[in-house]
């Protein structure tokens, strides 16, 4: 048992926990949060509960992300959205969809931020549930964000609804969203997916910003779409662009010259 001296203040345990959480050490943030609380003067707070849980949804342990949901439950913070969303993943992580449902369904709906909407539809795009992910995107009350619509944009081109994926093209538009590569990677792979590929690579031409996952998702459209040859000259302009490759581009680039 620590003397009262000696017991570490809230800040600085959720401090650690958060490195250990985040870091290469999941286990080690469960094992000190166990510790903490056996040793009778750990009281978790809302700031808590998201890194244990986050820990808890990286290693896959489900029991004790069950538990941790029950403590916070028994300490007040069942309406908290920070430890609600928090929830919502760990749940998905740790793949038991349908409690993670049920948790953003018990957040009132004024109470939701964008958070709470992104976790959930990621969760339905980790299921391999697309469509579950855009019935929850067509039903949002705020305003998404950057993650939100790259995570849609993927549940588009795995369906393969082109119409879908344009009106939130449209939407990132007229909210003046800046196109940057992170959204013109998920445009690039959403429209190459659909089968657009000439708009693709329309959007790849005016993009400036242009890092190596949208070189990597214009290369593999045109690969998935059996256009081999321009997958191969649009390899050879990244050459000459100086743009490193990495190894999706080199897999795509092979199965084209062996297709050319």
């Amino acid at each position: 048992m620590l003397s009262r001296s000696r017991i570490p203040s809230l800040l600085a345990l959720n401090s650690a926990l958060g490195e250990l959480a985040r870091g290469a050490r999941p286990h080690q943030a469960i094992s000190l949060y166990n510790r903490s609380r056996c040793e009778g003067f750990f009281f978790p707070d809302n700031y808590t509960f998201p890194l244990v849980l986050k820990a808890s949804g990286r290693l896959s342990f489900l029991r004790k992300g069950e538990e941790l949901h029950c403590t916070s439950f028994i300490l007040g913070f069942e309406s908290d959205v920070f430890v609600q969303n928090s929830l919502i993943s760990m749940y998905s992580a740790c793949g038991d969809l349908g409690t993670a449902r049920r948790v953003f369904d018990s957040i009132p709906e004024s109470v939701r931020d964008v958070v709470t909407w992104n976790s959930m539809i990621s969760a339905y795009v980790q299921s391999d549930l697309p469509r579950g992910a855009l019935a929850v995107y067509g039903k949002m009350r705020v305003r998404p964000d950057k993650i939100t619509s790259v995570t849609a944009l993927s549940a588009c081109g795995k369906v393969g609804d082109a119409d879908a994926g344009r009106k939130i093209h449209a939407s990132v538009v007229v909210q003046g969203v800046g196109l940057d590569s992170f959204l013109g990677s998920s445009l690039i792979g959403m429209y190459a997916r659909c089968g657009l590929v000439e708009d693709a690579r329309r959007l790849f031409d005016r993009l400036l910003d242009k890092n190596v996952a949208c070189w990597t998702s214009m290369v593999s459209g045109y690969t998935q779409s059996g256009r081999f040859r321009e997958a191969i000259e649009l390899f050879r302009e990244m050459q000459v662009c100086d743009v490193k490759a990495n190894e999706a581009i080199v897999v795509c680039v092979i199965s084209a010259c062996a297709h050319d």
